[in-house]
């Protein structure tokens, strides 16, 4: 018997050293002979590594280890020829030999012998064709160099993609970074036993650790997602984890797992240990994946909970992390919404600009990046006023801007039919009204563009708020309490915004699309074209100003950006800030600088105004300028006006153009088209003015006895559809007057709408005022009487459910135990095919939206699910299981075969059912881990039937299929 003792320091007594247990053997075996051969050689490392019958039992270990190691890497799965050492350099040797040879010249006076020499002064390369390949060889030699020193830094590649191949394939989905971190062990264990295996000694208590690593690795990559689940819903539980804690979580191979483990919101100590425990690379996003960033749920939770933890966190990685991806990126922004403190304005503006800066110019924005844009919008509106600096002021720029820019290429894929309005006026006689607007879609790829750029239009609510708050940011403090230090930046962004949008704009649309009343436009009120309320913005800065007491001068001299666009447009502003802002005019009122600036700017307007059609605005400033002209202006300002309208014509002339017979009259001829402005303005004109007209009034009177139309006032489009008898904008303004209960009768008394109208209406409402329309759920819900309504309202309130102020006290439970009550009605559903089934339909959608994103509200209380009551939660989860459920029979998870002829009498709605029924149930099993994982959180208790659930559904649907149903 050999009674020598075990090498120094590979002492492991048995009951240290990890068995394969039942579960990892049972994953092996399945695997065919490489996984059996595997299996044994594992338990032969072991018993040579607990006994004491060997001399060198390391040495002999390592072999077994390595053996293993090679039976488990050669399974199905691994790529053919992965990257490694070997390929790196013989990729950067390929590259190297297809390099050119350069072709030289030889001096003239060597030339024909032998010891000829190049001529250095002679370019290389003699053609822009030969410059051009030399080029692309040598982009080849650079990056075949970029792979091998990658390989050189971190050796091991070459196993690790084989590992990396053959988890995929197990278990069917795409692994990341971190994963790949994770397989790192694979090319450890090789790097560590090859010189074991080439006669070099081992080194003392290597074996045993590799053994350990291997069993773990093995686990990792091998043994189904149902056999780990325990694990990582233990390691979610932990309140006080340990180094060996971090460590194991950075060998987890599978991303479902350590995605799971951070939406499950860990204890918070977990933020240091991965920091400080060689895992701080969980914590950041995926950059290869696009950046993905699982950790994202985790931060934000210690957002709300620590926010100086958080803070200093993201102060030190919010760059690095905004800039790996989009997902990432918005993340970024998420919590910068919630708590504007965590992210400076200046990383918002640096990952904005450079967004911009990545689209090609016209180029729409991305639905995704409308998406982020979105975010940012919701971080700018929340910052406070006084903490608004330089780089939040154009960070806030670019936002509208990206709008305006969709808004218009969208337009750029359709054909306006304005060929009717473009010769006509609202008030032109004896015309056939015809719509004025005509959308003709050229081609189904028009359409499909023309959607693409509507998806990533900004909601109208946040536009408004966003120009509301940009402007209040002019004087934070209200007028009088001095002026923000870059108001003049304000300035310039604000018109230069509406500047560029009337750029962008048809010039032949430009007079619809602004041809409403300037002092009517509401800068928050919804609005099928950005034009008017960018025109808004401008001018409630500038009434801001002039409160504020800055000079006329002062406030409007950024407005000659709008001049070299649309000289009638920049009249109208100034007109209607003229008539608005006017100081007094009064004889006997002392002399004032402001004073003479706006006698000068308006006696100088109105004889351009009166040169052509007037508008609302334009007519009550020139009303007033007459009505308060002092006498000593009156001559100079009446000879400018008479030159303006031009000379009178003679009563011969009038006969002819428009005899007394003439039962109508095209206005758009010549010379008609230029006297009807005289008729147009004349309600307003003092009558010496008119005095040289009188016969062409009287003809003009003679066509239409009602008179001309007064042009102060503006005259309403007809829409083609009226959607409801009740405005937004107005339901915005009743709220704010009388509360949401008011607002909700209102809606609810309104004639019937599409679906999809009060969808927005109401999530306009809720987005507008989260805090007033959650505070009293019940009587909100109380008050809009029709189910539809009432799904639309809670999908609204559960979309702004982690804003501050929102849902307080009991009211989320109220709105979960209402979706509850609309997603699974008592009644039975209505016949397939009538319109009582279409809205159970979309009541059934939007209750499920809303119960879902309430839950998972609710689950990420302090007090997890405690706080929805002991009934309500029984029956929510009752609820979820049944749902979930779903997946547990296999014609709900299985795809149909679509060779198979359906059977006779099955419709479309039948066909139809097995999709949106395990969407449905996907998301409630979703439901059910985040509850799980809260419950871990709160009492350290485990559900074991949402355990046993899971691990049916692995059963019958498979991790890669369940993973595609999402």
């Amino acid at each position: 018997m050999n009674t020598k003792p075990p090498e120094s320091g590979d002492e492991r007594p048995q009951a240290q050293t990890p068995e394969v247990d039942e579960t990892l053997a049972a994953a092996l075996t399945a695997q065919g002979e490489p996984g059996v051969r595997a299996l044994g050689l594992l338990r032969d490392a072991r018993q040579i590594l607990v006994g004491t019958f060997l001399e060198r039992p390391g040495e002999v270990a390592e072999s077994c280890l390595r053996g293993a190691a090679d039976a488990l890497l050669s399974l199905p799965g691994a790529p053919a020829t992965p990257v490694g050492l070997k390929s790196a350099a013989a990729g950067l040797l390929d590259a190297v030999d297809a390099l050119p040879t350069p072709r030289v010249a030889t001096s003239a006076a060597q030339a024909g012998r032998d010891n000829a020499v190049p001529d250095v002064s002679t370019p290389a390369f003699t053609t822009a064709a030969d410059a051009a390949g030399a080029e692309e060889a040598w982009e080849r030699v650079s990056t075949a160099a970029g792979v091998l020193r990658g390989q050189l830094a971190r050796p091991g590649g070459y196993h690790r993609g084989r590992a990396a191949g053959i988890a995929e394939r197990l278990m069917g989905v795409k692994l990341g970074a971190a994963q790949e971190e994770a397989l790192g062990v694979w090319g450890e264990v090789y790097s560590a036993t090859s010189g074991t295996l080439h006669g070099a000694a081992a080194e003392a208590g290597r074996a045993a650790r590799l053994y350990t690593e291997v069993l773990a690795a093995a686990r990792e990559l091998l043994v189904p997602l149902p056999g780990r689940a325990a694990r990582v819903l233990e390691l979610t539980a932990f309140t006080r984890p340990g180094p060996e804690h971090a460590l194991e979580l950075a060998r987890w191979a599978d991303p479902r797992a350590t995605a799971f483990f951070f939406r499950s919101r860990p204890a918070l100590t977990w933020l240091a240990l991965l920091q400080q425990q060689h895992a701080p690379h969980l914590l950041l996003p995926d950059g290869p994946a696009g950046g993905a960033w699982p950790a994202a749920t985790f931060l934000e939770h210690l957002a709300a909970t620590d926010p100086p933890t958080a803070g200093a966190w993201l102060a030190e990685y919010a760059e690095a992390v905004a800039a790996a991806g989009r997902p990432a990126l918005d993340a970024v922004l998420r919590l910068a919404g919630r708590d504007p403190s965590m992210v400076p304005p200046a990383l918002v503006r640096t990952v904005l600009a450079r967004q911009t800066a990545d689209r090609p110019e016209r180029e729409p924005v991305s639905p995704q990046e409308g998406w982020t844009l979105r975010l940012a919008a919701e971080w700018a509106v929340a910052v406070p006023r006084p903490e608004r600096d330089r780089d939040w002021i154009l960070a806030a720029e670019l936002l509208p801007k990206a709008t305006i820019d969709t808004e218009h290429a969208g337009a750029r894929h359709r054909s306006v039919a304005l060929a009717e309005y473009a010769g006509t006026t609202v008030h032109q006689l004896n015309t056939t009204a015809s719509p004025l607007l005509r959308v003709l879609l050229d081609d189904p790829d028009n359409w499909a563009r023309a959607v693409h750029a509507e998806a990533a239009r900004m909601p109208d609510h946040l536009v408004g708020r966003l120009l509301q708050e940009l402007v209040a940011s002019a004087h934070p403090a209200g007028p009088g309490a001095g002026a923000h230090p870059r108001v003049r930046m304000i300035r310039a962004v604000t018109t230069s915004l509406l500047a560029r949008d009337v750029e962008l704009t048809d010039p032949a649309a430009r007079h619809l699309v602004f041809h409403e009343d300037l002092d009517h436009v509401r800068v928050t009120a919804p609005a099928a074209f950005g034009g008017p309320r960018l025109a808004r913005a401008v001018l409630d800065l500038a009434a801001a100003d002039a409160d504020a007491g800055d000079t006329l001068a002062e406030r409007t001299a950024q407005w000659k950006k709008i001049t070299a666009v649309d000289g009638w447009l920049h009249r109208r502003l100034l007109a209607a800030h003229l008539t608005t802002h006017t100081p007094d005019l009064q004889a006997d009122a002392p002399p004032e600088p402001e004073t003479d600036q706006w006698q000068a700017h308006a006696y100088a307007l109105v004889p351009l105004l009166l040169a052509g059609r007037p508008d609302p605005e334009t007519a009550r400033l020139v009303e007033k300028v007459w009505r308060t002209c002092p006498p000593e202006a009156a001559p100079g300002l009446e000879a400018a006006a008479r030159a303006a309208l031009g000379p009178p014509p003679s009563p011969h002339d009038v006969d002819e153009v428009l005899p007394a017979t003439a039962q109508s009259a095209d206005g758009r001829l010549e010379p008609l088209a230029s006297w009807l402005k005289v008729w147009d303005w004349s309600p307003i004109l003092p009558p010496p003015l008119l005095a040289g007209f009188t016969p062409l009034l009287a003809a003009l009177s003679r066509l239409a006895p009602e008179g001309p139309a007064d042009p102060r006032t503006a005259a309403p489009l007809l829409p083609v559809k009226t959607p409801t008898d009740v405005d937004g904008e107005d339901l915005v303004e009743l709220t704010a007057a009388h509360g949401p209960l008011a607002a909700a009768r209102a809606l609810a008394a309104a004639e019937e709408a599409d679906a999809d109208v009060h969808a927005g209406i109401l999530n306009r409402l809720v987005a507008t005022a989260p805090a007033a329309w959650t505070t009293d759920v019940p009587a909100v819900l109380q008050a809009l009487n029709s189910p539809v309504l009432r799904a639309f309202y809670l999908t609204a309130a559960q979309a702004t459910a982690h804003l501050p102020g929102a849902l307080p006290g009991k009211n989320l439970p109220h709105a979960v135990a209402s979706a509850l009550r609309l997603h699974h009605p008592d009644a039975e559903p209505p016949a397939p095919g009538t319109p009582a089934y279409e809205r159970a339909d979309t009541v059934r959608r939007f209750a499920g939206e809303a119960l879902f994103g309430l839950l998972a509200e609710a689950w990420r209380q302090p007090a997890g699910a405690a706080d929805l009551g002991e009934d309500l939660l029984r029956d929510v989860l009752a609820h979820l299981h049944i749902t979930a459920g779903a997946l547990t029979r296999p014609e709900t998870v299985t795809p149909p075969d679509t060779n198979t002829p359906a059977p006779a009498g099955a419709g479309d709605n039948e066909a139809a059912v097995d999709e949106p029924r395990s969407q449905w149930a996907v998301r409630a099993l979703d439901c059910l881990l985040d509850y799980a994982a809260s419950r871990a959180r709160t009492d350290g208790t485990m559900p074991a039937d949402v355990l046993d659930l899971l691990a049916k559904v692995l059963t019958i649907a498979g991790p890669a299929r369940l993973c595609r149903l999402k």
